[in-house]
């Protein structure tokens, strides 16, 4: 019995020196972890939480050593729940797991548009209920799952430019979220990402989206978003991605092979469907992929010269009021005529040069874009549903969308 006492005794000791040594000094009320010899994360404090308004310096002191701060350890602010603001310096180049998880104070965080910051990873900004805004920076390209989710007060995100996914349960439950660009470097929007999000009513896809893959319950129960363009290059929806949402418009790309299950289910207010695909049967649809969709009421717009095909398409064929409209929106109004073509998130303009400049005006004569040329294909996001007219040089065309 002394003995058993003894080893756990010992254990306890030893359990108590690694908690102490869990931190190797501390500076302005912060601890901190060394990463190399000129290195340090913010470090996790168990005996005085962190609370109120602080701001990480981007170098510390100790014992006559400068450290540059590049990281904010896994747990480091968990649970801080007096912690109301923080500003993270652009030497942070991690974020890590559950770094601010239900720290339900949390009003606000910073970092600066020349951050070095790389990742955030799973959990991080988890439960932070009172959280009202997120501004990521563009040297961000790594986000973790949930890293977002159940912020409840949050009303607009902002992307970085440099994200390939958007991962499971990003952005779940954000239910006061009202709108969001996914930008053009996404390339795949996992399950879950924006489900839950009953207040988002705007979702935009940056021009020449590299987006192919929109996943399961990605944007589910959204009951406030009326309409969705889904852009070219776009080849799958997942299962109920779109599921019980308030849409009343939706557009599909000539690039869509398949609509997962339930995909639409139970999108009741559904209006008007406008599919590019010139070929229904190599745009694979369940047979409850529209479920609930007033498919007698609704107008399905399909290519020139494609209606008998999804006519007699099993899925698409369920449609009443299927209509054909010439998919290229293109008439000609000068004497030479622009390659332009209507795509499902806006026009291309076809054989330009770099630097050549181009102008879109509505029919009223009011600007709606303008820019230069980046190559000899440009693609511009305009708004849906109207004609306008492309100038460039001496040429002109109106496009009907």
């Amino acid at each position: 019995m002394k003995q058993s006492n003894s080893f756990l005794l010992t254990l306890l000791l030893a359990m108590a020196c690694l908690d102490a040594s869990a931190f190797d000094f501390e500076a302005n009320g912060l601890l901190y972890t060394k990463t190399s010899d000129n290195t340090v994360a913010v470090a996790q404090n168990n005996d005085n939480p962190y609370k109120g308004d602080i701001t990480i310096p981007g170098t510390v002191t100790s014992e006559g050593t400068a450290y540059t701060v590049t990281a904010i350890e896994d747990s480091a602010f968990k649970k801080c729940t007096l912690l109301t603001s923080i500003a993270i310096p652009a030497s942070v180049e991690t974020i890590g797991d559950h770094a601010f998880y239900q720290c339900k104070g949390l009003k606000s965080f910073s970092i600066p548009e020349n951050s070095a910051l790389r990742e955030i990873k799973d959990w991080a900004f988890c439960t932070c209920s009172s959280l009202e805004s997120v501004a990521l920076p563009n040297s961000l390209t790594t986000l973790g799952e949930h890293a977002f989710d159940y912020n409840q007060a949050c009303t607009s995100v902002k992307l970085s430019n440099a994200l390939t996914e958007i991962p499971y349960e990003c952005f779940y439950e954000n239910t006061a979220l009202e709108t969001i660009e996914i930008p053009a470097s996404v390339e795949s929007i996992k399950n879950e990402a924006f489900d839950g999000c009953t207040a988002l009513a705007t979702v935009t896809f940056q021009p020449q989206s590299k987006l192919t893959t929109i996943g399961d319950y990605a944007f589910s129960q959204n009951g406030q978003l009326k309409s969705v363009s889904i852009p070219e290059g776009v080849t799958s929806i997942g299962e109920y991605a779109f599921w019980y949402s308030g849409l009343s418009s939706i557009t599909f790309p000539s690039t869509l092979t398949s609509i997962g299950k339930s995909a639409f289910e139970s999108c009741y207010s559904v209006a008007t469907i406008k599919a590019f695909m010139t070929d229904p049967s190599n745009a694979w649809a369940e047979d409850d992929s529209f479920y609930g969709v007033p498919k007698d009421e609704c107008t399905l717009y399909v290519p020139k010269g494609t209606k008998q095909l999804y006519a007699s398409d099993y899925v698409w064929g369920e449609f009443t009021n299927i209509v054909e409209f010439d998919a290229t929106g293109v008439e000609s109004i000068g004497n030479d005529q622009l390659n332009v073509k209507a795509t499902a998130n806006g026009i291309t303009i076809q054989g330009t040069k770099a630097g050549d400049a181009f102008s879109i005006y509505d029919l009223s004569g009011k600007v709606v874009s303008e820019g230069f040329a980046a190559s000899a294909s440009t693609t511009v996001s305009v708004p849906s549903n109207q004609a306008l007219i492309v100038k460039v040089g001496n040429k002109s065309v109106k496009v009907v969308l």
